[in-house]
């Protein structure tokens, strides 16, 4: 019965072992489990940092970029208004040449058209006194056929009829060339002169007929003559101051005309600049509009980016918290492994120092370092 007892209390005890040992592996792998997992976490959590890290490294990257671009679009939406502020001070300062010479032009018109009336009005008067002049004339005609008839009358002796007759023919031919011709105002007044002259020489060989009646009409006739002349040459004196009004007023309104010409060519010219620069001006504004746009665009991007990088460091920080959690349970796993080998080793070390036998350095140390010898045993 006792050797009974004695092989179950030893086959008892053989199951506490193996229910120990199993409990042990159970432990140990549990205990590997538990370090893979945290080396597993560890490593995704590496992996998640990585893509973050390489994420913000995108961000920024992007970040200046979009800066830059933005930066460039800047200076030329700048370098564009400036360049417009130019083009509209020409085209502007074309406008205001233009206008003020349009303005002359135009005050000029209105003096040349005055001139233009003047001048049709010296016309007027010129032709009206030619017209009386051509009357006057006209009306002359009966009164020198009297005067001729009234010579044919005349009787003398044959010397004075002679120098009558002489005087006369000279008279005649000069009338004639008076009637039939077109003469100058100071060619008329000389041949006048000249029949007053030549009216005296007959007067002078008629003294001794004077008071005959037929002389006396023959005088009367003569002054009337005279009288009618003299009018003519006052209206053909004042019809060729009109005339000659005209000619200077035609001169001055084509002189204006002229200037006219010249200033709208002049005004033309700058009209055609304010255009040019005007359109110009109206396409560099849409490339403005252009860069404005895409600056805004890159400032929103850049903006877009910058607040963006601020929940990845967040998360970042997240990570290298639980990073840190791990690597923590990690280390306590790897300490406590640790201690037990160490309690291991002590244990062995300890049965070899009670035995006297020969202890190796990490031994020795071992001991020491627990208090388990001090230095008088070592």
């Amino acid at each position: 019965m006792v050797v009974n007892r004695e092989s179950n209390g030893e086959t008892e005890s053989s199951d506490k072992i193996q229910e120990k040992r199993k409990f042990s592996q159970r432990e140990r792998k549990k205990r590997r489990d538990q370090v893979s997992d945290l080396e597993m976490a560890e490593q995704t959590i590496l992996n998640d940092l990585n893509k973050w890290n390489a994420a913000i490294e995108i961000n920024k990257k992007m970040q200046v970029e979009y800066l830059q671009q933005a930066e460039q679009e800047k200076t030329l939406r700048d370098d564009l208004k400036e360049e417009i502020d130019d083009l509209r001070k020409t085209a502007l300062e074309a406008k205001e040449k233009r206008d003020s010479i349009n303005k002359k032009v135009s005050e000029l018109k209105i003096r040349r058209n005055e001139i233009n009336k003047k001048v049709t009005e010296l016309k007027k008067m010129r032709n009206s006194l030619y017209e009386q002049v051509k009357s006057q004339r006209n009306g002359l005609k009966d009164i020198l056929k009297m005067k001729r008839d009234l010579k044919d009358q005349l009787k003398g002796s044959n010397r004075e009829r002679k120098e009558v007759r002489d005087l006369e023919r000279k008279i005649n031919s000069i009338e004639w060339y008076h009637q039939t011709n077109v003469i100058s105002w100071e060619e008329e007044k000389m041949l006048m002169d000249r029949v007053a002259t030549l009216y005296q020489e007959l007067a002078l060989i008629r003294e001794d007929r004077k008071n005959d009646e037929i002389e006396k009409q023959h005088d009367e006739i003569t002054q009337t003559l005279t009288e009618n002349f003299n009018k003519i040459d006052t209206w053909k004196e004042e019809a060729s101051k009109y005339h000659q009004q005209m000619i200077e007023s035609v001169a001055e309104s084509e002189k204006i005309h002229n200037e006219i010409l010249n200033l709208v060519q002049e005004s033309e010219k700058n009209h055609k600049t304010m255009i040019e620069n005007f359109e110009k001006v109206n396409q560099l504004r849409k490339k403005q509009e252009q860069a404005h746009e895409s600056y805004i665009r890159n400032l929103k991007e850049w903006d877009f980016l910058k607040k963006g990088i601020e929940p990845a460091l967040q998360e970042i920080d997240f990570l290298k918290k639980r990073l840190a959690r791990v690597r923590y349970g990690m280390l306590r796993r790897r300490r406590s492994k640790g201690n037990r080998a160490i309690d291991k080793k002590t244990e062995n070390a300890i049965k070899k120092y009670k035995v006297g036998e020969k202890l190796t350095f990490e031994e020795f140390k071992i001991l020491f370092d627990r208090g388990l010898i001090n230095k008088k045993e070592a």
